[in-house]
């Protein structure tokens, strides 16, 4: 037989290698989690960042360009992305037919900071602003900020109709 000392120090030690089990198993969980949403984020934005690059890529003119809004032809017509919100959204507002804007990303932070959606350089890299001339304008930086998400996720795209940086 077993003492009833001998009982509880079993039961105690027992306590404490289940509590040890556990915080383990929740750490690895929560990092699991954690994991699957970032992925799920990057995923998010790596579409919408794509889908963006192209659409730049292939403009044979742009009019507008702001912080939260660039407005560009191609031979298909005008379009134009704009963040607005909490999301991003392409239009196209020019040619025939004209298509409402349509949602590529959501769940994006209304207020970047200092920061903003779209940043725009000249040729030798030095920044472009609106009263510079549209002739100009050589690359157009896209960054994306989720809500909950600390990470920054950004791309450059150098429209078709430049020429390479020197």
């Amino acid at each position: 037989g077993f003492s009833l000392v001998e009982l509880i120090v079993s039961l105690v030690i027992a306590g404490i290698l289940a509590v040890a089990l556990m915080t383990i198993v929740v750490t690895a969980l929560n990092g699991f989690s954690l994991s699957r949403d970032a992925a799920g984020v990057n995923q998010k934005a790596s579409l919408a960042l794509s889908r963006i690059r192209i659409e730049l890529l292939n403009a044979t003119r742009i009019t507008t360009a702001e912080a939260n809004r660039v407005v560009f032809s191609n031979v298909e017509g005008t379009y134009q992305i704009l963040k607005t919100g909490n999301l991003i959204t392409l239009e196209k507002t020019g040619g025939t037919p004209t298509i409402p804007a349509k949602t590529l990303v959501d769940n994006i932070l209304t207020n970047y900071g200092a920061d903003s959606f779209l940043t725009y350089e000249k040729r030798d890299a030095s920044a472009w602003t609106a009263s510079d001339n549209l002739s100009e304008l050589y690359a157009i930086k896209l960054m994306i900020k989720f809500t909950n998400y600390s990470r920054a996720i950004s791309t450059m795209v150098n429209p078709r109709n430049k020429r390479v940086r020197n």
